[in-house]
């Protein structure tokens, strides 16, 4: 695969000698403004070269984003799913999703409470004829307690730690049916048992990472016909990863053996929680994700498309497609079961990995509290206020992503009372970024979720992570920061740094309210000129 870059350091083209290719063309403000994948050919690569600026001629994937004067997604146009309008309220959630196709769901409403909790969700259909549907979430310190419709109503029931335990459906004339939940001392979630008779147990390693699925019991005298597994022997799932990034799926069947035909591994750009490209059975297939890096289509080396999902907004799977030619033993039959960056499908709970917790799509939170308890903000169940805007690869905080000069920059600047101080934030990151001597800025993000691992919950204003791999935090001291609390700024942070190896250690540097342009600027110009002596 050959990445090409523009001046600005934002790709604008991958692609394979074998066919696949994938542009990308970007906003003023470096927000994903188009897309186009499929196979390169010559028209394709030529109308690229010819004006660079442009998107290319049409190809498979041909998707259009816009956004409003606040940076929120309001369009995407699609030309296999058509058109997506956003509507937002003034605390930038989105209250309106609009499908303009002739699928069942035409459009999507939704009402918040104080906390910014989902308290209603209407499905409303493209005519008449449609099934109108609506749902009503009671909450209760934060997490969904009860969700009422016109079949029925789900109970929600946690323990003293605020973890689910039990999931009970009321559908009106059935029996109901109940999931259970267990968890372990570190609140990760170690077993599943479902309606059907099934129990799936998970086990993880000392960082947290989920390392297998094993199926223990099951009940049923048939395999279901909606199997995660197109093997109906495949009893248990192995999972290997390389820091944060899962690249290996192993199924294994019930004797023991490893089921190689159906392993796959998944190759990752460096840094990156989405995958690029997926290796099954001797075949190589490319990942094209969207502005929040959700997997959105699959691609053969020759640029032929094999597998096209789309999400609700809540990270419902509303429609996927698959190609109809492929046998499900063919090489060319593919599968993906990431949803939101840095979830995972599991079929037999209908809940997404995440990392540290696990997301629960039908209520939009998690099923378990924030593991950095009220450091995490007071929606400790919240997932993210904005699905189009923010994602939380780790389970642990939300956070809005963007990309300047091919560095990307995590979270925004923290408004604390002090005038400019989130502007300034921002300002500081956006010159780290445009120097390229960074690999990634983090604004008002913690340690743990920078680096993710628990080391810190403490927050720098901005955090960057040089090309060497050094950490430095840069503080914009407050007026309640000005006399007696100022040497805290340097102290706090120098706690975390001094504990990272040696060579990750990287500044701490303070500066000082009232802000003034000229010592900024001469400050992080040597920050900036000293990574560049240490690149000679």
């Amino acid at each position: 695969m050959q990445f090409s870059y523009n001046a600005l350091g934002q790709e604008f083209l991958r692609q394979s000698q074998a066919g696949f290719a994938n542009s990308s063309h970007y906003t003023a403000t470096g927000l994903l403004a188009h897309q186009r994948a499929g196979r390169g050919t010559e028209s394709f690569l030529q109308s690229l070269h010819d004006n660079p600026l442009q998107p290319p001629i049409s190809t498979d994937v041909h998707r259009g984003y816009q956004y409003d004067k606040a940076f929120n997604l309001v369009n995407i146009d699609d030309a296999r799913w058509n058109r997506t309008q956003y509507r937002y309220n003034a605390n930038d959630q989105i209250v309106e999703t609009q499908y303009s196709n002739q699928f069942e769901c035409q459009s999507e409403k939704f009402q918040y409470d104080n906390n910014l909790n989902i308290t209603e969700h209407q499905f409303i259909p493209s005519d008449a004829q449609g099934a109108f549907l609506q749902l009503a979430q009671q909450q209760q310190k934060g997490r969904v307690t009860r969700r009422i419709t016109a079949k029925g109503y789900q109970d929600y029931h946690y323990d003293i730690n605020g973890r689910l335990t039990q999931k009970v459906v009321h559908q009106h004339g059935f029996r109901a049916k109940t999931w259970y939940y267990q968890w372990n001392t570190l609140n990760q979630l170690i077993a599943c048992f479902n309606p059907e008779g099934e129990c799936w147990r998970y086990t993880y390693d000392a960082f947290g990472r989920r390392l297998s699925k094993s199926k223990v019991v099951d009940n049923r005298p048939i395999s279901p016909p909606n199997s995660p597994f197109k093997n109906k022997r495949i009893q248990r799932v192995d999972y290997l990863w390389s820091g944060d990034q899962m690249v290996q799926e192993t199924p294994i069947y019930a004797d023991g053996t490893l089921a190689y035909d159906s392993q796959i591994q998944w190759l990752y750009q460096p840094g990156e929680i989405t995958p690029t490209a997926r290796y099954q059975r001797g075949k190589l297939h490319y990942v094209v994700t969207d502005h929040q890096g959700t997997p959105r289509e699959i691609f053969s080396e020759k640029g032929i498309i094999s597998w096209a999902g789309r999400l609700n907004t809540w990270g419902q799977m509303a429609f996927w497609q698959s190609h109809d030619d492929y046998a499900d033993n063919d090489s060319e039959y593919t599968e993906c079961h990431f949803r939101f960056a840095g979830q995972y499908e599991d079929k037999e709970s209908g809940l997404y990995y995440n990392r540290f917790r696990y997301y629960d799509k039908d209520t939009g939170q998690y099923i378990s509290p924030d593991p950095i308890g009220l450091l995490g903000g007071f929606n400790p169940y919240g997932y993210v206020h904005c699905p189009t805007g923010w994602v939380d690869p780790f389970g642990l905080a939300g956070c809005p992503i963007r990309e300047i000069n091919g560095t990307k920059i995590y979270g925004k600047g923290q408004k604390d009372g002090t005038p400019g101080h989130d502007q300034f934030s921002e300002v500081i990151a956006n010159k780290l970024a445009m120097s390229g001597q960074f690999k990634a800025i983090y604004l008002n993000r913690s340690y743990s979720f920078a680096l993710g691992k628990r080391i810190s919950a403490r927050r720098p204003d901005v955090m960057a992570i040089d090309i060497h791999g050094k950490i430095h935090a840069i503080e914009l001291a407050s007026k309640t920061d000005m006399g007696t609390k100022l040497p805290l700024l340097t102290s706090r942070n120098h706690e975390v740094i001094s504990k990272l190896p040696t060579k990750q250690q990287g500044k701490i540097l303070i500066l000082e309210h009232e802000y003034k342009h000229k010592d900024i600027k001469e400050i992080l110009d040597k920050l900036i000129l000293d990574i560049l002596r240490n690149n000679n």
